[in-house]
């Protein structure tokens, strides 16, 4: 599920209204492009920055960029973290976990 996301109607049809469209697909298509991590993922949420999988686990995101260009990130958090955590995903791409 992906929530977050504003579309406007034009001639040829409902397009991407968001400010950053370009990352939004492109976050997408690194996301989506790995089954595992597909395969793990329950939503994400562009409007509040966050990424949930299953078993509870939440990723706050502070920069789209971090997690197109490095999706290797999350699945390590997929592979790793525990059950009902959060975790904040920092610009420079170091992850904290929330206590």
């Amino acid at each position: 599920m992906i929530s977050g996301l504003h579309f406007r109607f034009e001639d040829a049809g409902y397009v991407l209204a968001n400010e950053n469209s370009d990352l939004i697909l492109r976050v997408l298509k690194s996301l989506y492009g790995r089954r595992s991590i597909l395969r793990e993922l329950s939503n994400i949420d562009f409007e509040t920055n966050k990424i949930f999988l299953k078993r509870g686990i939440t990723i706050q995101v502070f920069d789209w960029r971090v997690v197109e260009e490095k999706p290797e990130i999350i699945q390590n958090l997929i592979d790793n973290a525990e059950d009902r955590s959060k975790y904040l995903l920092m610009s420079d791409g170091k992850i904290l976990r929330v206590r």
